[in-house]
């Protein structure tokens, strides 16, 4: 496809590069917004069901990956300012209950950076092969496009 890459290979390739903590929580969303409300209980299972999702062929996979990029577009824009607010709010509940544990609070740091992180990858992604020029060379294309197959 010439000097276009697959929207749906950037993607997939994009979800699997999250660190594993965070994955789940992504994956969980695409799950309940656009393939079941019947999540699986194995969380294992969450990554196999995106990547199918979006492994579709013509015009199937290419709306897949329009709909997972709005959504994926939507929480990268805010992640880290929810982050910020719920550890403060962490900070204010173990004020008032000191007895809880404080794991959560003490797992803020390194999930703000790892999503730092992935937010810079996902904001280049979207100049790129998730760019609204590159889904419309495949959208002109999407009666031929093959399933993705890894």
């Amino acid at each position: 496809m010439g000097n276009y890459p697959d929207p749906r290979v950037a993607l997939i390739d994009f979800i699997h590069s999250i660190p594993k903590n965070l994955r789940i929580d992504e994956c969980l969303f695409i799950i309940i917004y656009f393939i079941s409300h019947d999540v699986p209980e194995d969380l294992e299972e969450f990554e196999p069901i995106v990547q199918r999702y979006l492994s579709a062929k013509k015009y199937n996979g290419l709306g897949a990956v329009i709909g997972v990029k709005a959504l994926l577009d939507r929480r990268m824009k805010s992640i880290l300012s929810n982050l910020d607010a719920a550890e403060q709010n962490l900070k204010e509940i173990m004020e008032d209950e000191p007895g809880l544990t404080q794991d959560p609070l003490l797992r803020m740091p390194l999930k703000k950076k790892q999503y730092a992180q992935v937010v810079e990858r996902w904001n280049a992604l979207s100049k790129g092969a998730l760019s609204d020029d590159n889904i419309a060379y495949f959208e002109r294309i999407g009666h031929s496009l093959p399933p993705v197959t890894r």
